[in-house]
């Protein structure tokens, strides 16, 4: 193997793992108020794993302004996530296809940023009379609890969306795409001069935190998308404060508190070490029910060879995420460069032996990871998926990091620069430490 740090696993993985260069100014708890006993619960998103991703910076994010514990979710069957799944060892439901979010996130550093409980231990700490006066029904268990999938209903969480103040209620205005929230109020905001801009509230209400939001027991966030109750905005534009120390504080905390499992970034540190960090192309190509919603993302193999080729260093390797099945899809950037997806990595036997090399929930997020270590990145306009390869590349100081499109042809080479908080993510969140 190369002496060369790019090829090296260990070095590609420091690089990676972009929360261990950073710090917070400040411990939260002097920013925020700190009401441990008050809870946040939640039902995880209906869609894919990006969507549950963004509903969960939303929802973590209220829950530090708040100053409550965070309460992870029981095991369930994610619609998108959790096909042909290996089953666990403790055979959690019917087909062990279950995943948690400690499947995903490495737990122990959001504990850093945000009082941690979990499910069982919730339901142990209101099982009989305790100073906040909230009682579990005693047929709830930890064990039955679990099951079911993101986006249906099951006893526990139609108990949880019930409680009436002062034990609970459902967190309505939260939704990012129909209310910025201000805290500690609009008035406060506005003796610090810091009211937000028209593009960041872009139409959206201005909203006070409700006065139930700081005392009810629990603050819950269902999911239903007829009752518009979905959560997966833009965390970034979420918040409305009194400073920018406060804005970039929370910023930060999710930046480096909830961050992908420690697994999820060896495994792609191992893949992208064996492409060299920073001598590939990375591609998402997005070809299924994106572009039924999008029609303006759909692309031919002739036009996204033309896109993609003046990108390119004859001789280097273009990796590609996506979901076409058809590798002839690609045969157009086959004649100086070597084409590699996720299918060679395995038959590669590259990842082979690595803790859960195999576990197809985790896939995905290998696959951004494996993205944001590429020389350049080119990716799917409209797709969550793409947009938080965007800023993995931000956080993790990759070689460049222009936003290119696979639909569009940039001449001059250059892609689009990372856009400022009014319409995505600025440069403070990305790079300050």
């Amino acid at each position: 193997m190369s002496q060369d740090w790019h090829y090296n696993s260990r070095a590609v993985e420091h690089r990676l793992s972009y929360w261990l260069r950073r710090k917070l100014t400040q411990p939260l708890n002097l920013t925020f108020p700190s009401n441990p006993l008050r809870y946040t619960t939640m039902e995880p998103d209906e869609g894919g794993f990006n969507n549950v991703r963004m509903s969960l910076e939303v929802i973590l994010a209220a829950t530090i302004v708040l100053g409550r514990t965070f309460v992870l979710p029981p095991a369930t069957m994610y619609q998108q996530i959790n096909k042909g799944v290996i089953p666990r060892p403790d055979n959690r439901g019917a087909l062990g296809r279950l995943s948690c979010l400690e499947d995903f996130y490495d737990i122990n550093d959001l504990r850093k940023i945000v009082p941690v409980i979990t499910t069982a231990e919730f339901l142990e700490l209101h099982r009989g009379q305790n100073p906040d006066g909230l009682v579990v029904p005693p047929h709830f268990t930890a064990k039955n609890v679990e099951g079911g999938q993101a986006h249906r209903s099951t006893p526990f969480r139609l108990w949880l969306r019930e409680l009436v103040p002062p034990h609970g209620i459902v967190a309505e205005e939260f939704n990012p795409f129909r209310s910025v929230m201000f805290w500690r109020d609009r008035r406060a905001v506005a003796r610090r001069n810091n009211t937000p801009s028209a593009a960041f509230r872009s139409r959206r209400a201005e909203r006070d935190v409700p006065a139930t939001a700081l005392t009810a027991t629990v603050l819950h966030f269902p999911m239903e998308r007829q009752k518009r109750w979905r959560y997966f905005g833009n965390v970034a534009t979420a918040w409305a404060f009194e400073s920018k120390f406060m804005h970039l504080q929370l910023l930060r905390a999710l930046r480096d508190g909830l961050h992908f499992h420690p697994d999820v970034v060896r495994i792609a540190a191992r893949v992208v070490a064996w492409l060299g960090y920073g001598r590939f192309v990375a591609l998402h190509v997005r070809r299924g029910d994106l572009t039924s919603q999008f029609p303006q993302a759909r692309i031919t193999a002739e036009r996204l060879a033309a896109n993609v080729r003046p990108h390119l260093i004859p001789g280097e390797h273009v990796y590609i995420s996506t979901d076409e099945p058809d590798a002839a899809f690609f045969k157009g950037l086959t004649a100086n460069n070597t084409v590699v997806r996720w299918n060679d990595v395995v038959r590669s036997n590259v990842v082979s032996g690595l803790p859960r090399a195999n576990d197809v929930s985790i896939n995905g997020l290998i696959e951004q990871m494996i993205c944001a270590g590429g020389r350049l990145f080119i990716g799917t306009e409209y797709s969550t998926f793409t947009a938080y390869i965007h800023r993995l590349r931000g956080y993790t100081g990759a070689p460049d990091t222009g936003v290119f499109y696979v639909t569009r042809s940039y001449r001059d080479g250059l892609g689009e620069p990372i856009r400022q908080l009014s319409t995505a993510w600025n440069y403070d969140f990305l790079y300050q430490n």
